[in-house]
């Protein structure tokens, strides 16, 4: 979109919010309200670029800035937003760099009674090692999943290696306890997410009842469509544990 009438970077930040917040009022397609939430980056002529490739790119680069910094915001250009775009497309290439080549690992972070110190079930945490810098912080690299959309394939590793594991465990003998798994409010809104896990039961031989998926408030509440809660309901219905938390965000951390 280009703005001809701008004095200042507040007539921008006015008009994006009122794009926002247009695109936030519910919408009724059919039986199915929809919302929908964007991202928007802001650069200005002439403190930003003055041409319309230096422009655009800022813009794109506030953007990425934008969609890093939760959902339905927008975000003016800054130059040192350049550093962390570049760092987002070096991770984002790790990160396809590690799916393909099987670099992500699990850490499993156990759950104890309090009252009897007894250890009742875990969380599972992925982590990705690179061959080049080695192991990248969860902090720099989740961030980035979730934006590029890779967030996707990995949950799905992370949902099958979890199940795989507990299966080996058992043929081992050990007494196994649930895993649980965060799902990021991304895969809430992929209506095929209970058929993928069904299949990885299938697949497996695990009971249901041994994987529990952890999902946040905010996911809950900025995603209250018939998509997810139909996901909700489909997932119940295999006998998977659902469980809400508190905290920020809803990745395979």
């Amino acid at each position: 979109m280009l703005l001809s009438e701008i004095e200042k970077p507040q007539d921008a930040v006015r008009i994006a919010e009122k794009i926002l917040g247009a695109l936030a009022a519910p919408h009724q397609i059919g039986n199915h309200e929809l919302r929908i939430t964007a991202s928007i980056g802001i650069s200005l002529y002439p403190d930003h670029g003055t041409d319309d490739r230096t422009l655009l790119n800022n813009a794109d680069t506030a953007m990425y800035q934008a969609k890093n910094s939760g959902c339905n915001t927008y975000q003016l250009f800054k130059a040192d937003m350049n550093d962390t775009r570049d760092q987002h497309i070096r991770i984002e290439s790790q990160l396809h760099q590690a799916l393909k080549e099987e670099s992500l690992f699990l850490n499993f972070q156990p759950r104890v009674d309090i009252t009897t110190g007894d250890w009742v079930s875990a969380e599972a945490l992925v982590r990705c090692r690179n061959p080049t810098v080695g192991n990248i912080a969860p902090m720099a690299f989740l961030p980035v999943a979730e934006s590029s959309g890779l967030i996707v394939p990995i949950g799905h590793w992370v949902l099958r290696e979890v199940c795989h594991r507990l299966q080996a465990w058992r043929a081992e003998g050990v007494n196994i306890e649930p895993i649980a798994v965060n799902i990021s409010a991304i895969e809430l809104r992929d209506n095929t997410l209970p058929a993928r896990i069904a299949e990885i039961l299938a697949e497996t031989g695990l009971e249901a009842h041994f994987l529990e998926l952890e999902v946040t408030e905010s996911s809950l509440l900025h995603n209250q469509n018939d998509t997810t809660a139909s996901t909700l309901v489909a997932l119940s219905h295999l006998g998977i544990r659902i469980v809400s938390t508190t905290s920020e965000r809803a990745m395979p951390a």
